[in-house]
């Protein structure tokens, strides 16, 4: 009998203003704008034998604390590798970082609004 695979997901959001200054002129995201971004990241391994769980969600919190730090309440376009801070360039940008700190990171979502996002596995 083969043992599941599991994979558990936290989620967090953090408010960040950007420009998209690479559209064509007159486009109304290459105006400054926010978003409340929404982040899912899925964690993915075993069950630990002596907790019962796959990871405790408070180590997931700890791994993605300085990564969210860096983007919460700050103009995208002002932070290293986002100066085109694209939904995908942002996606792109926390996946480095947080699976540096938690390399049990499969699968990460990033939304901008209610119907717009990206998807990154791997």
């Amino acid at each position: 009998m083969s043992v599941p695979r599991l994979e558990l997901f936290r989620e967090y959001s953090f408010g960040a203003a950007r420009r998209l200054s690479a559209l064509p002129p007159g486009h109304k995201c290459g105006r400054l704008h926010g978003h409340t971004f929404l982040l899912r990241v899925w964690v993915g391994g075993e069950l630990d034998a002596k907790t019962g769980m796959l990871i405790d969600f408070e180590d997931v919190d700890a791994a993605l604390r300085p990564v969210l730090d860096a983007l919460d309440h700050h103009e995208l376009n002002g932070l290293p590798g986002l100066e085109n801070p694209t939904t995908e360039h942002v996606a792109m940008w926390v996946w480095t970082r947080a699976r540096a700190a938690l390399p049990r990171i499969t699968r990460l979502e990033l939304r901008e609004s209610a119907t717009a996002g990206v998807v990154i596995t791997g």
